[in-house]
């Protein structure tokens, strides 16, 4: 963090006042949701018709924030999962489907090479789309429901190392250096997500009224977990939103990040760390960002449960994978401490003095 914050001293930013008028009321546009339903392949009607309703269903249930995203994400999946059950096991009705193409159908996901996490997404959405299909009075094998998910590994989470860490925030630093609302917005959403541990539909869902200068903290709304929690400003986060909202223009819209007239995309962000990331030689998403601060976090000594709280985990298990991460940094700082221990001669070590017996005898009886 400390590469993007020590480019101006605090106190000669600006104060700024930002008008926070009431948070619009938002709802997810319908067609949205049309559109991705019109991209299903062309199914039998059977099947394409409760695939439409529970796409439906899944949709109401979504914050709006969120929606486009996630129909783009049940769209694609379904496309692909439904695909091959016509093609491969020539399924026309719901009726048709058996335990058997489910499990043949999971085997031909792992010879092609699916991650386990993939394959794990994957059944979830069909037993979700086949258990709706089953409440609206459809004969769906029971045993199809018994089937056990693709064991997962229990991977630590991924971020990024001090050195690839610094590789980047050079480089986000040297690519939105000129004052102009483009580069000041990109530096002010990269380091609220770096600096905060957002999830990338968290930062998008910010509005005007939820950023609080006075207490140093933005508020974040409807996380994933449906629990807002308050996140904390740095210097170095402050003075970059203080120069974006400088620049930022008048409009009605109380939607925080407005590049011009237009919103910013979960795509533009994903796409922008991309190319910042090939530039800096990192491997990196709004997610490692996310793991990259909880794993300082935490290698600096914060409780686990601080942790979680920021982090907006609803219970600590989800925390607790980075006590692990915790547990090998201790792990390697005793090794290369012993290492160096063990490559000291006897010759090196420090000697007891012999002319002055009564003060060590004092000395271990004291301890």
């Amino acid at each position: 963090m400390n590469q993007l914050e020590a480019t101006t001293p605090l106190a000669s930013t600006p104060v700024v006042t930002v008008a926070s008028p009431p948070r619009q009321e938002e709802n997810a546009d319908p067609q949205v949701l049309e559109q991705a339903i019109a991209r299903l392949p062309p199914l039998p009607e059977r099947l394409q018709t409760v695939l439409a309703a529970y796409m439906r269903r899944r949709w109401q249930r979504w914050q709006p924030h969120r929606a486009a995203d996630n129909i783009a994400i049940l769209g694609r999946q379904l496309v692909s999962i439904w695909s091959w059950l016509v093609a491969e096991r020539h399924i026309t009705t719901w009726e048709m489907i058996q335990r058997s193409d489910v499990e043949a159908w999971l085997s031909a996901q792992a010879a092609a090479g699916y991650t386990v996490g993939t394959r794990c997404t994957q059944l979830a959405i069909l037993l979700g789309c086949l258990r709706y299909a089953s409440d609206q009075g459809l004969a769906i094998a029971a045993n199809i429901f018994r089937i056990s998910h693709p064991a997962r590994s229990d991977p630590l989470p991924r971020y990024l190392l001090p050195e690839e860490y610094q590789r980047l925030l050079k480089t986000v630093q040297s690519q939105t250096a000129s004052p102009s609302l483009r580069h000041a917005l990109d530096r002010a959403w990269f380091l609220t997500l770096a600096h905060t541990g957002m999830r990338a539909c968290e930062l998008l869902n910010l509005h005007l009224g939820d950023i609080d200068f006075t207490n140093q903290r933005l508020l974040v709304r409807g996380s994933k977990n449906y629990h807002d929690r308050n996140v904390f400003l740095t210097p170095g986060l402050t003075r970059a939103l203080v120069d974006y909202l400088a620049l930022r223009c008048a409009t009605e819209d109380d939607h925080f990040w407005i590049d011009g007239d237009r919103l910013l995309t979960s795509v533009y962000v994903r796409r922008r760390i991309q190319r910042w990331g090939q530039a800096a030689q990192v491997t990196v998403s709004p997610h490692r960002l996310r793991h990259t601060l909880a794993t300082q976090l935490v290698n600096q000594g914060m409780p686990l449960h601080s942790v979680g709280k920021l982090l907006g985990h609803r219970s600590l298990s989800s925390t607790q994978h980075y006590a692990r991460l915790f547990e090998q940094t201790v792990k390697a700082q005793f090794e290369a401490a012993t290492a160096y221990i063990e490559g000291i001669t006897a010759l090196d070590w420090p000697q007891i003095s012999q002319k002055a017996p009564e003060f060590v005898e004092q000395t271990i009886d004291s301890v």
